[in-house]
């Protein structure tokens, strides 16, 4: 198994389990959550390398969730899923100009969901 650590947080269960098993075969070492309750203290006993969200998780933003989690790490490495690009197009490039962040439009494939991982691992 690869040193590298993702935390996926999506509360679509079929989404999350795709990724996770996709990211696993891969080698790397995956925790999944659901819900926005759960991704912080997840997140800090997992100590990811990588988080991979959703933009919008129940009631809470993905952004919101990584703005909290930037309190602890401000460099986390994040790729963001939705299928609303265009609604979220600003607070993207601002993302990404400032973070690296990357976006994973849905639906996805799985290469380019390793694609985008694999940049990530390397950066």
């Amino acid at each position: 198994m690869k040193n590298f650590k993702i935390l996926v947080v999506d509360d679509d269960d079929g989404v999350a389990t795709f990724i996770e098993k996709k990211l696993e075969s891969g080698g790397y070492d995956v925790k999944k959550v659901d819900g926005s309750e759960q991704v912080y203290s997840t997140f800090l006993r997992f100590r990811p390398d990588l988080v991979i969200l959703d933009l919008v998780i129940g009631e809470e933003a993905g952004l919101s969730l990584m703005n909290y989690i930037r309190n602890f790490a401000p460099n986390m490495r994040t790729i963001y899923i939705s299928r609303e690009e265009e609604r979220y197009r600003s607070l993207l490039e601002k993302e990404r100009k400032r973070y690296r962040a990357e976006f994973l439009q849905r639906p996805f494939v799985g290469t380019d969901l390793m694609r985008l991982v694999h940049e990530q691992e390397q950066r």
